[in-house]
């Protein structure tokens, strides 16, 4: 139960982290479109990001799978054969020869908008599942400290009733029961 939640936390990491790299790419090419940028400054600053974006889904594919999801791990498959599809096509990275074609800033603000997408689905199913397999209460051990606690606070009231409760008394029971003094039990 455990290693599932340490693999949906990573997951949770590397999908915010390739969402960030999505909204990232989608940001450059908006400079490039508005001259901001050149297309040799954008290759060079967006191309190792989107290699590690696509390399980002074999790990990603990995924890899905540990984690015995296979919703997110379909999607990632997905999302993963795809990647493959454009590197055999050589269009996972940008060409600064083609990049200030508009059908091509259309294709890839296409592509990084339904990534983005993607992982905004993928973060909202980590969340339900971090969720699902949250903490679980032990209802035995809360219901045993609750009696005590209960007990303490009729011994508590008996002995300020019978005028034997210094604030030695009162302090010692607080330090016994750190809830005693807190909210609704000041009202003795």
């Amino acid at each position: 139960m455990k290693l599932v939640v340490v693999l949906l936390l990573a997951l949770l990491i590397m999908v915010v982290i390739g969402f960030c790299l999505c909204l990232y790419a989608i940001f450059q090419l908006g400079d490039l479109q508005s001259d901001i940028l050149n297309p040799h400054s954008l290759v060079k600053r967006l191309n190792p990001k989107l290699k590690f974006e696509a390399w980002l889904h074999i790990p990603m594919l990995l924890c899905w799978i540990g984690a015995y999801d296979f919703i997110g791990g379909g999607i990632i498959f997905a999302s993963a054969a795809y990647r493959y599809y454009c590197s055999q096509q050589d269009s996972i990275t940008v060409d600064p020869t083609t990049c200030f074609h508009e059908t091509v800033q259309k294709k890839l603000t296409t592509r990084w908008s339904a990534s983005a997408v993607m992982y905004a689905i993928l973060f909202f199913v980590l969340v339900f599942r971090l969720v699902q397999h949250g903490p679980e209460i032990d209802m035995e051990r809360a219901n045993q400290m609750h009696e005590s606690h209960q007990a303490f606070r009729e011994e508590l009231r008996q002995l300020i009733a019978a005028g034997n409760a210094s604030w030695q008394t009162i302090m010692a029971h607080s330090m016994t029961q750190p809830g005693m003094l807190s909210g609704g039990a000041m009202m003795l």
